[in-house]
Order: C-alpha cells, then structure tokens, then sequence
C-alpha cells in the first residue's frame, strides 16, 4: 500500500481512542496480554489509528515463538478485519523468521511468489495432461482460500502479477485439455422429430426462417438474401451468447470484405468457451454462399480472414449441400498445416439448429457434431 493509499485508509477508520489505549497497554504486557492484543487488532483494525499496524509488526519481529505462531493461526482464519497491506506486511515479517516451521506456514499463506510460479508453469507446459501431479490441485484449492480471504480488499502489484501468470496457466491448462477432444457434447445426444415441436412464439419464428431458407434459389441475385437469412438464423440460435453479427465488416484497406462476423464476449463459457480454447479465437468469419457446392477458390478467398493475428483460427463457411472434393481435400491440407479450421454448414444444418432452438435445446449440438465429423473425416 503507497502513502497515497494508506492516507485514504487512515481516513476511514472512526478512532476509538480508549480501545488504542487498551491497545498500547497490552503490547508491553505478558505473552498473554500481547495475544489479546493481537486479537483485538485482528477483529477491530479500523477502529485503531495507523500506528497500531506499526506497533503489531513490531510486536511479531521482537516477540516470542508462542506469538508469531498465535499470530499465524489468527490470519489463516476468514474472520480477519485488517487491510491486505498489514496482511501482507506480517507474513513477509514472518516469511523472514528463523524458525523454519514460522517460515514454512508464512510462505504457504503468502502464496507463492511470482517467479516460483512462473518457473513452475514453465515445467507444467512440458507435461501431458494425465500426469499433472496431486500437489497442483492441493495449490489451486490453497489459492482459493486464500480469495476467499483477500477478495475485498486491494491486492499489491506482486499479487497482481502472480493473478496475471495463474490466468496464462489456466489458458494452457484449458487448452491442452481441449485438445483431447474433438467434440464438446456426448454422442447421440439430439434428435428432433416435427411431432416434438409445440406451437409456440418460438415455433413460429422458426418455422418463418426455416421456409425462407428453403425458399431462397441459388445464384447471384439472391446472394444478399441467403446473408440474411443466415444471419437471422444466426441471431436466433445464438445470440446470446454471441454478440450481435456484424456484416460486411472490411479490412483496413476496404479490399476485402467478411460477409459476417459473430464476437464472443470475453467472459462467455460452456461450449464456446471450448470452441475458443480448442481454435484460438475471438471472432468468428461467417461466409454465406449462395450455392449448392463450394470450390477450392472460395476456400482460398476464406481463409485470407482466418489466422492467430486476425480474428481468429476458425470460420465457418454456408453453402446449399456443402464442398467439392478438392474444397474438402483444401479444408484439411490448411488444417493440417496451419492448425486454421474452416467449417462447413449446409441449409440442412441450418434446419436442424433451427429445430433444436424450438423444442428448447441446444443448437451449439450441431457444430459440435460437424466438427467430430470433420475431425474423424481427415485422412
């Protein structure tokens, strides 16, 4: 805590002069006096001036090892009320004693410092999933505790860092895991009949955007209108979560156009929390071609929005009945090389996450579906 910091402290705290009183008292007392001390600074801090933050520090640094280890089992408990900066402050005193068992249980509370962590990711990221050892969970429930703790009051810089390295080794952990699997969803696990969908507001928007799909030709003059229907049926399966799509969002130089793109929200889970750890993304390019079969050109022209310093490394490309055989035979070779995956809907899939969406399921069933298709599917 800075001056500034602990000035604006100070000016909370309502005094209680003769609890300080007490307070001074105690610290010069007996071991017993001094715990009660400790007790009542621990359960009234902010009814005590600054300086009894001083006077308890001092107390640990000269005290004897019946008080550092009282002291110890105090901060440990939930029902602490000082500020982060005093608590912080004791175990780095106590972090320091000679005593190693003093040392040990200060360390452990303290958490551990920014470098043993990031020297302890480091040997993470060479380990396969199935041998990450015990002792890691045991560290992830200590970390809790310890928010538990710490979650309302303001955290020091170092604290701050050891945060920022815990949220790169959550992503590596989320991501190796993810890459175990090529489907979210288990097995089997949809099938919707026309006798399942009940009459409904639900029912009639999806039957509206089902016939108008199946109502749209292919060719170039209805190439805006197929867009805007997968755009609505977009919208009405996955918003929200997504955000809103964006249409015919260009590059900087205007020389090249996404037909849709779909954000996440930073702070969204479930399946495309998955999706986004499995394919490195942020964005999703949605190409819509007004077409029965896509050719390896449109794959090529697609794949120009897709990459780890652009959205994102996964798009999704719409036609009538899906891709050629050199398209699909492209698809994979890009995956293979360039870990890039371009997915491809047909109308069908469209009626189908349509479907889920009106007898209250998950459409997110079908993507999860085509991606274990495609991922069993390359040769």
């Amino acid at each position: 805590m800075n001056e500034e910091e602990s000035i604006k402290e100070y000016r909370k705290r309502k005094i209680n002069n003769k609890l300080w009183d007490k307070v001074k008292t105690l610290s010069s007392g007996n071991e017993e006096n001094q715990k009660e001390m400790i007790e009542i600074i621990c359960s009234q801090n902010r009814k005590l001036p600054r300086e009894a933050d001083e006077l308890l520090k001092e107390t640990i640094k000269e005290g004897s090892l019946s008080i550092k280890k009282h002291l110890l089992a105090r901060v440990n408990e939930k029902e602490v009320n000082i500020t982060f900066g005093l608590y912080m402050d004791l175990l780095d005193i106590l972090a320091n004693d000679e005593n190693i068992d003093v040392r040990n249980h200060a360390v452990e509370l303290l958490g551990i410092n920014p470098q043993q962590f990031e020297d302890f990711y480091q040997k993470l990221r060479k380990i396969t999933i199935p041998t990450i050892p015990a002792g890691f969970f045991h560290l992830s429930e200590q970390m809790i505790n310890t928010y538990e703790r710490i979650q309302n009051i303001t955290p020091r810089r170092a604290l701050i860092d050891s945060i920022s390295t815990i949220s790169k080794l959550n992503q590596s952990i989320a991501s190796s895991l993810t890459s175990v699997y090529s489907h979210y969803y288990p097995q089997n696990t949809w099938d919707v009949s026309d006798e399942e969908i009940i009459e409904s507001e639900t029912k009639i928007i999806g039957n509206e955007l089902i016939n108008r799909l199946n109502s749209i030709t292919t060719g170039v003059n209805n190439f805006k209108a197929y867009q805007e229907i997968c755009k609505d049926i977009f919208t009405f399966c996955f918003v929200p979560p997504l955000l809103e799509p964006k249409e015919e969002v260009s590059t900087l130089e205007g020389q090249s156009r996404r037909d849709l793109v779909l954000h996440l929200p930073y702070d969204i889970d479930g399946f495309w929390m998955y999706l986004r750890n499995r394919y490195k993304f942020h964005g999703i390019t949605l190409e819509c071609k007004n077409k029965k079969l896509i050719n390896q050109n449109e794959i090529y022209t697609t794949m120009k929005y897709l990459g780890p310093k652009k959205l994102g490394s996964f798009g999704i490309i719409i036609s009538h009945l899906g891709l050629d055989t050199n398209a699909q035979k492209v698809i994979f070779e890009i995956w293979k090389m360039q870990d890039i995956l371009l997915l491809n809907l047909t109308n069908q899939n469209l009626i189908d996450m349509v479907k889920l969406v009106m007898v209250n399921q998950e459409a997110e069933f079908v993507i999860d579906e085509r991606l274990k298709d495609f991922h069993q599917s390359i040769p």
